[in-house]
């Protein structure tokens, strides 16, 4: 599968294992600067966290699963969307990038 153009943001692809001991998926996700410092900033007040969100998906090419991964080094916290019916507010949790 291809690498995704943008940083932070990896597949963690289902792995051909040779034995029971190697893991089940691997992922590559390049990061830019802008996490690496978050990172850094966290890890200067007691201690850093990588959050991570995936979504499930399968290769078309080889019928493997896979997990389409995305990295932010603060907390996720959703923005209320206003319902088109009330007006009010509803949790929104983004959605996977195009790949």
């Amino acid at each position: 599968m291809a690498a995704p153009k943008k940083p932070n943001q990896g597949y963690l692809n289902s792995n051909r294992k040779g034995n029971d001991k190697h893991p089940d998926f691997r992922a590559e996700v390049p990061v830019d600067s802008k996490f690496i410092k978050g990172l850094a900033d966290a890890a200067g007040d007691g201690g850093a966290v990588i959050y991570m969100a995936g979504w499930k998906g399968t290769s078309q090419k080889t019928g493997d699963p896979y997990v389409f991964l995305r990295l932010d080094s603060e907390k996720y916290e959703p923005q209320p969307k206003p319902s088109p019916k009330t007006g009010q507010g509803q949790d929104s949790w983004g959605e996977a990038e195009p790949f």
